[in-house]
């Protein structure tokens, strides 16, 4: 008799898998319930500030028909836009996006397990599932009013779509898709397409024209999301307008000569009365800007400083790669550290950056080899 017939641990673990997935998944529910239900009490995810004010509001806007503002994109527009889906059937609360948010990490977990299995096989792709479920971090950002469970989303899709040779055409276009939908929410996610792009055209196999066929889809995947955008930004600025107008804010709020390396303000800004910089900016300049011209102001201002002191310029790159890489979650608006100490799931969600950075290493030597 071959092996087929035998009981390997193989087949036993194929065969006990649906069981540990149903496990799995009401563990992950359990500690999103939880999670929602004394977060929902907190005053600091259910009185939003700054960023999570603003997508509250105009999610809440949107939803009851009033339209976009006739001004240009200040803060990415796919997160207020699937808001406002959101709050025309449940109240525009906190609490809707807290649960909103968990039900779609759930995809997001489902997401990253598949893109390690196709990639590394079962045992990999269940380290990750539980990895996911485990950290706290995320189970924390989910119930705030923030773009970034929906990003975390977006990044699980474009690998899951990742091109490789054996990928189908479409597998390219919705990739570049997933690229375009994150490049509006964050520009910096146009790096993702251009590390495809260059793997994929470097690759040998399959045939030039495929390759290019795949390449282009990947472009124009990238385009039609972001083209909406680039209407309303072109036709409220007056000239062609790709990106939002928050690059030059937070490039000086990054570089200056009170920056940390961290999220703080410099003493010449107040974002909790004026969220885009734009009356500060006008102040300084003697004259009422623009939002485009309040933009271009802030980061006359970041180059400034990096031209008058250098030193100091270069020492907070150098300290932000390493803040980049410490175990710790380093605070913007909300700290981690201190939600973590009232909510009691987050304790029992243990895992933390410094369980994933080691792997991310190992993960790079071994794709590097």
């Amino acid at each position: 008799m071959g092996s087929h017939g035998r009981n390997t641990p193989e087949r036993r673990f194929g065969s006990a898998e649906p069981v540990l997935v149903v496990l799995l998944l009401l563990i992950a529910v359990l500690l999103l319930i939880l999670t929602i239900r004394e977060l929902a009490g907190d005053l600091r995810i259910q009185e939003p500030i700054l960023d999570a004010q603003h997508y509250l509001s105009l999610g809440a806007q949107l939803s009851q028909g009033q339209g976009w503002p006739a001004v240009p994109h200040f803060f990415g527009p796919l997160y207020p836009a699937l808001l406002s889906l959101l709050f025309r059937f449940a109240p525009a609360t906190p609490l809707t996006v807290q649960i909103a948010q968990s039900i779609l990490g759930l995809g997001t977990g489902a997401l990253l397990a598949l893109t390690t299995r196709r990639w590394l096989g079962r045992p990999a792709a269940w380290a990750a599932a539980v990895l996911f479920v485990l950290y706290g971090p995320v189970l924390a950002m989910e119930s705030q009013v923030l773009m970034e469970p929906l990003l975390l989303f977006l990044v699980a899709g474009a690998l899951w779509l990742w091109p490789s040779p054996d990928r189908r055409p479409p597998a390219h276009l919705f990739f570049g898709m997933a690229c375009g939908l994150l490049a509006a929410g964050r520009a910096i996610f146009l790096l993702l397409p251009m590390a495809a792009l260059l793997v994929l055209l470097m690759q040998r196999r399959p045939a030039d024209t495929r390759r290019w066929v795949g390449a282009a889809l990947i472009v124009l995947g990238v385009l039609l999301p972001m083209l909406p955008q680039a209407i309303h930004q072109t036709r409220t600025t007056g000239h062609p307008q790709l990106l939002t107008l928050n690059g030059g804010l937070n490039l000086y709020v990054g570089n200056n000569a009170y920056a940390k390396g961290i999220f703080s303000l410099p003493p010449d800004l107040d974002l909790n009365d004026d969220l885009t910089g734009t009356r500060s900016a006008s102040i300084q300049a003697g004259r009422q800007l623009t939002l485009e011209e309040s933009s271009r102001h802030w980061a006359q201002r970041a180059a400034d400083f990096a031209r008058e002191q250098p030193g100091r310029a270069a020492g907070l790159v150098l300290r932000k790669a390493v803040l980049f890489l410490t175990p710790d979650e380093i605070p913007q608006v909300y700290d981690f550290q201190v939600l973590e100490g009232i909510v009691y799931p987050l304790r029992v969600a243990f895992v933390r950056f410094g369980w994933i950075l080691p792997l991310a290493v190992l993960g790079c030597i071994v794709a590097g080899r």
